[in-house]
């Protein structure tokens, strides 16, 4: 997986230990790596989102 990443598997496991935040661009290398792909959606109803924030 490192290399289909593009990442050395040393840089992969320190981007995935938990210590430091990847970055985004890893993420979608990983998920890429993976055979995966990454979907955004909108939320169904933007008011529902606002409620939920003011609660």
């Amino acid at each position: 997986m490192g290399w289909d990443a593009a990442l050395l598997r040393e840089s992969l496991y320190k981007a995935l230990s938990g210590e430091r935040s990847p970055s985004f661009d890893t993420i979608l290398k990983v998920i890429s790596a993976l055979g995966l792909k990454l979907k955004a959606k909108m939320p169904q109803s933007p008011v529902s989102r606002t409620r939920a924030y003011w609660k």
